[in-house]
């Protein structure tokens, strides 16, 4: 829902819905299910949410954690318009994602990304969906690295790139990759926590310095998106 800077007035920040139509559309064609980042943020949450809907895709909500807890405090607010409009009730919502790599870039600990879990879980369960999912969103070598963030999440939600890992594989193999060691390694602590694990990012870039990463390039992301 973005097309300019945080600093960038309203009108030259969010996209009109008209654009976020034209964007979802083309989703459309490559996926049945979305994921946003922040309800308030371009009001992203209402706007997604009815085109979502009315085109008949799935979509996980997303409350945006940063080291400005009132940001946290404001998305929890407009999630509770959502719950107490029935809007859990949709068959459209998968859940919702606390955070996107907050502790990864160190805007909150583990133990405060938790503790967010924990205070949005009360939400939904204090209104009566005690299954409705919510899952900490963060990088997979974070949860590896905190293990308790799997006891705060009713599923594992991480960002997996194996892009990044430029001495571990190539794009030849870097799907397998994935499989193989990064997903493994993940399960060795969701296993024992009963939780599941979806990858809620992956991707290659197009193009860019490869000096800290695997080589960009159109083709290269081609072959990674195919293969994944």
């Amino acid at each position: 829902t973005r097309k300019g800077p945080d600093w960038a007035p309203d009108d030259a920040r969010c996209k009109t819905r008209p654009e976020v139509v034209r964007d979802i559309i083309a989703l459309r064609y490559l996926t049945t299910r979305i994921r946003i980042l922040s309800l308030q943020d371009c009001n992203q949450g209402e706007i997604v949410l009815s085109v979502a809907k009315e085109l008949g895709l799935h979509l996980w909500l997303g409350l945006w954690v940063s080291e400005n807890a009132t940001i946290f405090e404001q998305e929890l607010d407009i999630f509770q318009t959502f719950i107490d409009n029935g809007e859990l009730d949709n068959p459209a919502i998968l859940g919702v994602t606390v955070g996107s790599e907050a502790v990864f870039r160190g805007s909150v600990t583990a133990q405060e990304i938790g503790q967010n879990y924990r205070t949005a879980k009360n939400l939904v369960v204090d209104a009566g969906y005690p299954d409705f999912l919510v899952a900490i969103c963060d990088v997979g070598v974070t949860y590896r690295r905190y293990p308790t963030m799997f006891l705060n999440t009713d599923i594992v939600f991480a960002a997996e790139y194996p892009f990044w890992e430029k001495s571990a594989t190539d794009i030849e193999n870097a799907v397998q990759y994935l499989l193989d060691k990064k997903i493994p390694s993940l399960r060795k602590y969701a296993d024992p926590a009963g939780i599941d694990i979806i990858i809620g990012e992956t991707g290659w870039a197009a193009e860019g310095d490869p000096k800290f990463s695997n080589t960009a390039s159109p083709e290269n992301q081609r072959r990674y998106l195919q293969d994944i």
